[in-house]
């Protein structure tokens, strides 16, 4: 029967064989070393029991219920606590992950829609949690800056071209292979 161990820096859960009970391995995904427990005795048998009566459920009109000693004043908020920080590289350097929350990212180096420059202008990076790329100071999809960043030069090449023709045609030089002589 497999051991279930939970990985304790990207809490991680899987099942590992019987045979590597008490030994060290390798989180499949954040690479952190987790120790394996030792496999416990199904077979334990309890002698002394105590009993305990059962506690009454609340009904849902009690759940409901506010405490009046409290007064009617703000009430503090509890600070939420923040995650166990893994020891990744990227941790809190860029904004979490829109797509599945995660707080790991890696800078991603080349895109076929702004080569080595366009990544680098919008901070693109792809969370290692579940692979979905963007902009790593907003939180938000690069999608536009991408369109921008196609579509600014070709309309800067097709005004170039346009420019040539017309400065060929003017000239007499249009088509190029006549007229030269």
């Amino acid at each position: 029967m497999p051991i279930e161990v939970k990985c304790p820096g990207c809490n991680a859960g899987f099942r590992v064989k019987d045979e590597h009970a008490g030994k060290k391995m390798k989180c499949p995904k954040c690479a952190k070393i987790v120790s394996i427990p030792e496999k416990a005795d199904d077979d334990e048998v309890v002698e002394d029991v105590d009993v305990v009566e059962e506690e009454a459920e609340e009904t849902p009109a009690q759940l409901f219920d506010f405490d009046e000693s409290a007064g009617p004043g703000p009430q503090k908020k509890r600070p939420v606590p923040e995650p166990a920080r893994p020891r990744g590289k990227t941790w809190g350097k860029y904004m979490p992950c829109p797509h599945c929350g995660g707080r790991e990212a890696k800078k991603v180096k080349w895109t076929w829609w702004g080569s080595f420059y366009g990544p680098r202008m919008f901070t693109h990076v792809r969370c290692i949690d579940c692979g979905y790329c963007f902009n790593g100071k907003t939180g938000d999809s690069n999608l536009i800056p991408a369109i921008i960043f196609v579509i600014v030069p070709l309309v800067l090449i097709v005004l170039l071209l346009g420019f040539i023709y017309v400065t060929l045609q003017r000239t007499g030089h249009w088509p190029p292979w006549t007229g030269w002589g």
